[in-house]
């Protein structure tokens, strides 16, 4: 079965405070450039990490560091399910 065929599931996506979405935002904005990139094509693009690798002109190891290091600081930052928050707030 090829995987167009395939459906997706559904999920009913959680709400979120305006409070915690400005939070996000705001620590959003503090972040450097290519923090900022990494994690706009990772969540919003839904990019591979070859493919943000590439657009960084990074290695994949410097990639994969780079996001991981940036959920990190975003977790340690803010409270909530960091990836949902992400995933909801296209701005």
């Amino acid at each position: 079965m090829e995987e167009s065929e395939l459906e997706k599931p559904e999920f009913e996506k959680p709400e979120f405070s305006e409070s915690m979405l400005r939070n996000l935002k705001q620590e959003l904005a503090l972040l450097d450039k290519n923090q900022r990139l990494a994690i706009h094509y990772r969540f919003w693009e839904e990019m591979s990490i070859e493919e943000i690798a590439e657009m960084l002109k990074l290695s994949w190891e410097e990639a994969y560091e780079l996001i991981g290091n940036t959920i990190n600081h975003l977790r340690k930052n803010l409270s909530g399910n960091l990836e949902e928050i992400l995933k909801q707030t296209v701005a």
